[in-house]
């Protein structure tokens, strides 16, 4: 018995196929501009990362050679830039972050509906 033709989702829709065979039809003078172009991209790429990790050194260094009360300072400044900072609350219970005071939020209620509930357990015969 032949195998059930099952449906190829992903695989072979008509873009893909119309990409395939642009391909198949590409000229070598174009292959290798295309394979230049993303050479180009990736260098290019990767001269961000390495810009990126040249700043994250530089602080790292700077804060090594700040004097712990500096650096207490500086926690503190963050700190209250953190709480002053207006918070986006709409979702803000999935992604809660004990660092923001959302008491000081002046749209913010919080208060304890039921402080004690005491549950009453009947045997029943």
């Amino acid at each position: 018995m032949p195998r059930r033709r099952r449906p190829d989702l992903g695989r072979r829709s008509q873009s893909n196929v119309r990409r395939a065979t642009s391909r198949v039809n590409r000229t070598d003078d174009q292959r290798e501009t295309d394979q230049e172009n993303s050479r180009i991209a990736m260098s290019e790429l990767r001269s961000l990362v390495s810009g990126n990790e040249v700043n994250r050194l530089r602080m790292q260094q700077v804060r090594a050679h700040q004097s712990q009360q500096q650096q207490a300072r500086h926690n503190e400044i963050e700190r209250i830039r953190r709480r002053s900072a207006s918070v986006i609350l709409e979702r803000a219970a999935f992604h809660y972050d004990p660092a923001i005071d959302y008491c000081a939020d002046k749209s913010v209620t919080i208060h304890l509906g039921i402080k004690y509930v005491s549950a009453v357990v009947q045997k029943s015969n």
